[in-house]
């Protein structure tokens, strides 16, 4: 399989994976435009909002035509899948392009030009929206390929126990949901390690216009081990959340119930206006560091650089 130039030339030298750096020099460009990123976020939020109220209505609306067409219960449940891959199809064909306007924001403010808004919906230019798509669609199955049988499995497993015995009593419900609960941590570190490999995907298909599996399968090579550290980030992050929100709910429960609850509430979607371009830029300046995205060809390599194109290790 043939890369651009930049990926093959990445593949071909050492690669490592400086977390600090990278997360220090993505708060550095979510600075930069902070109000920039985070009206997009409001935007992206609001229109998220009315996509699903658009389609909850249009779902409503064919609603009854489906009770009515549908005689038998095997017949009602292939429309309920139809509809909900459409529902699906139709929300991913919407949000795919979102990560690729990020990137393209960071990239701008990383060689400090300017920044318009509109380079928030640059992934939505076509026949990038249609790659986009296709990328992420195929993430998307591989991660449901995942999820769907070891979701069948543990509700078949439950079941299995529940039919047995009727009459379960808290500590028997409790065993199960211990057992269970092993299932379901090794299916999320599994959900994790997937989008770590492939977390470059939608950035080399907008940047290079490699799209579907090629696009994935440079992502991979180049994060090899390296996905290690992107779920300790994932890992570090979320923890720091769920503190914050801790410790927010102990400052909500002395300043009142509803007074508390609004400032959590407003804490909290403040905090992800910047947190979600965050994350983003994240990605964006681990991915353009290791492929060198914003170095310039025609331009000699400083010293360093030279070392690591003549003796890759």
């Amino acid at each position: 399989m043939e890369f651009p130039t930049k990926i093959a030339e990445a593949l071909g030298r050492p690669r490592s994976f400086p977390l600090t750096y990278f997360a220090t020099q993505a708060f550095t460009i979510t600075n930069k435009n902070k109000s920039s990123f985070m009206g997009a976020t409001l935007i992206y939020f609001i229109l998220a909002v009315v996509t699903v109220f658009l389609l909850s209505i249009i779902g409503s609306l064919f609603a009854p035509s489906v009770l009515e067409a549908s005689s038998t219960p095997s017949t009602f449940s292939v429309l309920s899948v139809v509809y909900s891959i459409v529902l699906w199809g139709t929300m991913l064909f919407i949000a795919a392009p979102i990560g690729a306007g990020y990137a393209q924001a960071a990239y701008l403010t990383e060689k400090d030009e300017p920044l318009t808004f509109d380079a928030f919906f640059a992934g939505y230019k076509w026949p990038k929206w249609l790659h986009l798509f296709i990328t992420t669609l195929i993430l998307t199955a591989l991660l449901y390929i995942i999820i769907i049988p070891v979701s069948a499995l543990s509700g078949m497993q439950f079941l299995e126990i529940y039919g047995s015995s009727q009459s379960l009593d808290l500590m028997e419900l409790s065993a199960i949901f211990d057992s269970l609960k092993n299932v379901f941590l090794l299916l999320g570190l599994l959900i994790f390690a997937i989008r770590a490999i492939y977390m470059w995907g939608s950035l080399i298909t907008y940047f290079f216009d490699i799209k579907g599996w090629a696009a994935l399968e440079a992502s991979r090579r180049l994060m090899g081990w390296n996905f290690l550290w992107v779920i300790l980030f994932d890992f570090i992050l979320y923890i720091a959340f769920i503190l914050l929100v801790f410790f927010l709910a102990l400052l909500a429960t002395a300043l009142g119930s509803i007074v508390g609850a609004l400032f959590i509430f407003l804490f909290c979607f403040i905090f992800m206006l910047y947190f979600i371009p965050y994350y983003l830029n994240f990605q964006y300046i681990s991915f353009a560091e290791t492929v060198r995205l914003t170095e310039d060809e025609s331009k000699p390599m400083d010293e360093d650089r030279i070392i690591d194109h003549f003796m890759p290790e």
